[in-house]
């Protein structure tokens, strides 16, 4: 408010005001608009122009993020796409605002939708309601956003990612479907033609509802209040008189079980070993494979670590039994066994 003041003052002072105002606001330019967009931000309760300082720090970064991925939509909406590609092509540039007729004039249409964004963003992205010129920061702010948005609801993916890969690929393919349907359906014991599979649900939750309406007058757990449901808290039931006992007893009659051998029994009924040998294929040259196996399997099942463990078997040194995990051990070779021993 001072500075604003001393703006005032400045443009009634002499024939030149402008070199006033320069005077007057020094090089703390962008410092006064970062004070002033956050002052905005108390007034008009919007966290978001709290973002741009942490952003600045975060934008080269996040921009690498850009490059370096490779996105791709999972529905016909390829909105997301078009926008980062848009801010791609504008990494390196350093004006304030960007006008969408010029870098973006197949977008204006798509941008100026409401739905891609919040009314919060739109106040700070276009410089007026009506105008197709963008705060730049704001607008990489907002897509950068819906980047995060859609990721998290598997609108969009990253080719060959992990977390956010696309979730379509690990769908049943329909030739798959088609062998395996009615099969499932004789398992799971429900109909496969699609009007009798939705009259056999309707039937299973009209009888549901049924039930829940009858037994409603009796349940001391929900009770509609001013036309709607409330749940009550379930009280705590106390334990029953007889439940040391019976722990005691149970305790009594499972006995004492080692953890190694555990692994030892299920390695000589299932031969895990056999699904961790060398990575070449051929056949591996280990001595004694099943004492090898079961020390490691112990060792980073238990979470140990090679030393911890070596300090227990004394066949073994710490780097015998890291080796096995090292040059043998695969995330798809564990995935097999795990497979195997359920």
């Amino acid at each position: 408010v001072s500075c604003f003041k001393d703006v005032l003052t400045a443009m009634e002072a002499g024939p030149n005001p402008w070199q006033s105002l320069q005077a007057v606001v020094g090089d703390k330019r962008q410092e006064w608009l970062d004070e002033c967009e956050e002052h905005l931000a108390y007034a008009g309760n919007n966290y978001l122009p709290f973002m741009l300082r942490p952003f600045r720090a975060k934008r080269s970064l996040l921009y690498n993020c850009l490059d370096i991925l490779t996105f791709q939509s999972t529905s016909s909406d390829t909105l997301s796409i078009q926008l980062i590609e848009l801010l791609r092509k504008n990494r390196s540039l350093k004006a304030e605002t960007l006008d969408l007729r010029i870098h973006a004039p197949d977008l204006i249409e798509n941008v100026q939708q409401t739905k891609w964004t919040l009314d919060k963003w739109r106040r700070l992205i276009f410089i007026r309601p009506d105008s197709l010129t963008v705060h730049r920061k704001y607008f990489e702010l907002a897509v950068l956003n819906l980047v995060k948005q859609e990721l998290k609801s598997a609108d969009l993916a990253v080719v060959h990612g992990d977390r956010f890969d696309d979730h379509r690929d690990q769908l049943v393919s329909w030739s798959g479907y088609e062998q395996e349907v009615d099969q499932y359906g004789l398992e799971v014991e429900l109909p496969m033609e699609p009007k009798a599979l939705v009259g056999h649900l309707k039937e299973q939750l009209t009888q549901v509802s049924r039930s829940v309406d009858a037994a409603f007058p009796d349940n001391t757990h929900a009770t509609i209040e001013d036309g709607r449901i409330v749940i009550k808290r379930n009280q705590r039931q106390g334990l029953p008189t007889n439940w040391q006992a019976l722990d005691d007893d149970i305790t009594r009659r499972l006995g004492t079980r080692s953890i190694v051998d555990v692994l030892v029994d299920a390695e000589r009924w299932l031969g895990l070993h056999r699904e961790f040998g060398p990575l070449s294929g051929y056949e591996g040259r280990v001595e004694d494979p099943r004492l090898r196996f079961i020390a490691t399997l112990f060792c980073y099942g238990c979470n140990l670590g090679p030393s911890q463990t070596a300090d227990s078997i004394k066949q073994l040194n710490r780097r015998q039994i890291a080796w096995l995990n090292l040059n043998h051990v695969t995330e798809d070779r564990l995935d097999r066994a795990i497979v195997k021993v359920i």
